[in-house]
């Protein structure tokens, strides 16, 4: 259990250190046109993928589900609930913006936790 809070803690630490240094330093995993050009998200569309640790010999398949889960506006544009995670993991839900494909509020819940927002910083993930 303790492994997986510190998983959750640390991808979504890794998620708003990239969304909040990336405007910063001009460098974005996420660049338009790369994922923002592709990204064509529907609500209720989703998948379920299996992953299994390559560091691991024999180590066990993790279903992970990532779903649009729902679609408002945010500063007036158009954007998408995602909810990514696993029974086992726990979810994340993230509202992304569709243009530029930018994170701007971060929800994440633990196995038998309560939910809770992760702060994001608006002066550093505005362009």
């Amino acid at each position: 259990m303790r492994k997986q809070w510190i998983w959750l803690a640390v991808m979504a630490l890794l998620c708003l250190s990239a969304a909040t240094r990336a405007p910063m330093t001009g460098l974005s995993p996420f660049k338009k046109p790369n994922i923002a050009d592709i990204f064509k998200p529907v609500a209720g569309n989703g998948a379920v993928y299996e992953t299994q640790r390559a560091d691991q010999r024999g180590a066990p398949k993790q279903p992970l589900e990532m779903t649009v889960v729902g679609k408002e506006s945010f500063e007036g544009k158009e954007a998408y609930w995602l909810d990514a995670g696993s029974d086992s993991l726990g979810y994340a839900k993230m509202l992304m913006t569709k243009d530029d494909f930018q994170p701007h509020r971060m929800i994440v819940q633990q196995p038998g936790q309560q939910a809770m927002e992760l702060p994001f910083m608006p002066a550093c993930t505005k362009r």
